[in-house]
């Protein structure tokens, strides 16, 4: 249990970190993208006719894979006493309140588990709003069912 230093001193924070595989999709990303750059090299400034235009898509394929998969990785999920929040390395803070919770369901996305929120989003007066759903998918995280359970019981309240 820690405490996070933008909220009161009394509220419970919960971190969940993300699960190893999102390591090792990285590590395989990256691989896959060293072995396509080196045989692009080997092919610095010749155009023969030999030249592969299919490692070059492969190449631009495995960086876009590889740099999601390193933004999932590097994504941090917290459970708050009121509200879940995802916190990615490139991008703006999410925060979720319970209030604000219609659904959590689990989804499989390629082997991994993730969860799925459904929620009302907040009107600029900070009331929620019930004519529109939004949807989050949180990052596969090392504790899924801990997260998946208690995100559950937020909706059941």
């Amino acid at each position: 249990m820690t405490q996070s230093t933008n909220q009161p001193i009394n509220q419970f924070t919960h971190h969940y970190p993300t699960s190893p595989r999102l390591k090792f999709m990285v590590a395989a990303g990256a691989v896959l993208m060293l072995l396509c750059g080196w045989e692009l090299v080997r092919f610095q400034g010749s155009l023969r006719s030999d030249f592969s235009w299919g490692f070059l898509l492969f190449f631009v394929i495995a960086l876009a894979v590889t740099l999601w998969y390193l933004r999932e990785m590097l994504s941090r999920v917290s459970l708050t006493d009121d509200a879940v929040v995802v916190e990615p390395p490139f991008g703006a803070t999410r925060t979720v309140a319970f209030r604000q919770l219609v659904s959590v369901s689990e989804a499989g996305r390629m082997g991994g588990r993730t969860i799925t929120l459904i929620y009302y989003p907040l009107r600029a007066d900070g009331l929620v709003d019930h004519h529109g759903a939004a949807g989050l998918i949180l990052p596969e995280v090392d504790d899924h069912d801990g997260l998946l359970a208690a995100l559950e019981a937020q909706v059941a309240a």
